[in-house]
């Protein structure tokens, strides 16, 4: 209720200006919101969640990362606001959903840094086994010209 009303004061006072300076703003962000809303489209396009969800989630200033770097009661939380602070009717499939896709794409970051891992120690491993070919070529070389020098 107090929000409303300082809406209400906010509208009598407004001039022409800053509804340009808003519309200049929307015309700016409006290229990183179809960013941001494809990304989160793309999260949860096979996991039930409808578009006017997703677009809940935009609102709330939600993006694909900080969804996945919260823990599964912080997510909790997220739902229970679109539900109760903004007042949109999610379907229980939808929750189960976000919360499913967000399991996921966890678990298939997890994955891809663990595959990084592994191609990295076993990048160091195949050095630590093939000696340095020049070092042996080095010491076939002198060895060459000692026989030589003989």
């Amino acid at each position: 209720m107090f929000r409303w009303e300082q809406q209400r004061a906010g509208a009598a006072v407004s001039c022409k200006e800053p509804q340009a300076l808003d519309m200049a703003a929307m015309a700016v962000a409006a290229p990183i919101n179809q960013k941001q809303l494809k990304s989160l489209e793309d999260l949860f396009k096979d996991y039930g969640v409808r578009t006017a969800t997703t677009m809940g989630v935009l609102e709330m200033g939600f993006t694909v990362s900080t969804l996945v770097s919260m823990t599964e009661k912080e997510v909790d939380e997220v739902i229970k606001t679109m539900v109760e602070g903004l007042h949109m009717d999610l379907l229980v499939g939808e929750r189960y959903g976000m919360k499913s896709a967000l399991r996921a794409e966890r678990r298939r970051r997890e994955e891809e840094v663990e595959r990084q891992r592994l191609q990295l120690v076993a990048s160091v491993n195949a050095k630590k086994q093939n000696p340095d070919d020049s070092c042996v070529v080095g010491a076939t070389s002198m060895e060459a010209g000692n026989i030589m020098g003989r």
